[in-house]
């Protein structure tokens, strides 16, 4: 047995001598992650699982496991935009070897044995994306999707492959938006005329420019969903992001996450990289990396808090990562990433915490997998989801 699982497990069965117990506290004092991983040990032992089997999980191979399945970035800068916890690596291991699944682990297909499930009824609407210029032409967008767009001289302004829209930057003297509308159970990227890039998530509608002019402020306009900004910095022209609800966000050049979805009560700013501003109604703070700005959609009051920016940027990389989340919350990130519609008949579940990490699965697989996991029970009826 290794060093780090003798710590551990000595700990365990209470046999640790006073110099390791100081190794051991000084290990788990360095961070939350590492109490709630013993934690999930004790409460292992707890239900019974003998110590002999507990010390049978292969925790290094675990974590060698997920750091393979951990996200490359393009950019290598001061640190990684999207890192998966190490707890999630932890519990993936618990999950493979004593194959018990308890409320407040993660939730992972990738190690959790799921059939494949056909469920009978259900019809996932296949909507497009949808673009709307400012002469009125109104375009459909898909994955096949392969053209380029024009302004009225016959230039290029931009073109489309794929998944995304690449603007080209072109001198202009008239500002002219366009506005882009992305459905439930789609994502969609945009590089902005000015180099800056935008993650769409689904269900985020966004206006914009085509091009931006030189001396005046860079302002989109984001109307309703979520989307993550990489900023082109331009310390003469601030960026601006303006929300339904009157929230400002000023930048010059930065990374970082908005979400305001018109059923929250709230709208919500992550700071990644650099600096922003967040305003409403005269309430302004000032973000630092790895700050969360959350304003009162009713008040207009904002908050801030440190956070884990990983939670909050994952969906970048079309992964759902929810820690201590209500199932009400769920549901609702459920129905915006598969386009589907979730009813709930059993109350009580709403205000349960889970912690769940889903990525390429599909539906059904995410269904069964919460079933087999959390006793939590569904049908479908009239192309519903609902949860009994």
């Amino acid at each position: 047995m290794k060093k780090f699982e003798q710590l551990l497990f000595g700990k365990l069965e209470d046999s640790l001598s006073k110099k390791d117990e100081l190794r051991f506290q000084e290990w788990i004092n360095k961070s939350e992650t590492n109490k709630i991983f013993y934690e999930n040990l004790l409460f292992l032992k707890k239900k019974g699982k003998g110590v002999n089997e507990i010390i049978s999980l292969d925790i290094d191979e675990a974590w060698n496991n997920f750091n393979k399945k951990r996200y490359v970035q393009e950019e290598k800068k001061r640190r990684n935009r999207l890192q998966l916890l190490k707890y999630a690596a932890i519990v993936t291991g618990l999950f493979l070897v004593v194959g018990f699944v308890f409320k407040n682990n993660f939730v992972n297909l990738t190690d959790v044995k799921v059939e494949k499930v056909i469920t009978a009824g259900l019809v996932i609407p296949n909507e497009n994306i949808i673009l709307k210029r400012e002469n009125g032409e109104v375009l459909t967008l898909n994955k096949e999707s392969n053209l380029a767009l024009t302004n009225s001289n016959g230039n290029i302004v931009g073109k489309v492959k794929g998944n995304k829209l690449i603007y080209i930057d072109e001198a202009s003297r008239r500002l002219e938006y366009n506005h882009i509308i992305v459905p439930y159970g789609k994502t969609f990227q945009l590089e902005l005329s000015d180099k800056t890039k935008v993650h769409l998530n689904s269900g985020t509608s966004l206006k914009y420019p085509v091009n931006f002019i030189k001396g005046i402020n860079r302002k989109v306009f984001l109307l309703e969903g979520e989307a993550f900004f990489e900023v082109e910095e331009n310390k003469d022209d601030p960026f601006l992001v303006e929300t339904e609800h009157q929230l400002n966000i000023k930048v010059t050049g930065t990374k970082f996450n908005v979400s305001a979805y018109r059923e929250d009560n709230t709208i919500s700013t992550v700071l990644v990289e650099g600096k922003v501003s967040v305003s409403s109604k005269g309430n302004t703070v000032t973000l630092l990396p790895d700050y969360k700005a959350t304003a009162s959609k009713l008040t207009k009051e904002i908050s801030t808090k440190i956070v884990d920016t990983n939670d909050y940027i994952a969906w970048i990389e079309g992964i759902l990562l929810l820690k201590h989340t209500p199932f009400k919350k769920i549901r609702l990130r459920l129905e915006r990433k598969y386009n589907v519609v979730i009813l709930n008949n059993n109350s009580e579940l709403d205000e349960q915490l889970y912690n769940i990490y889903f990525h390429d699965e599909t539906i059904e697989e995410v269904l069964e997998s919460l079933k087999k996991t959390f006793e939590i029970n569904y049908k479908i009826e009239n192309n519903k989801i609902i949860i009994t």
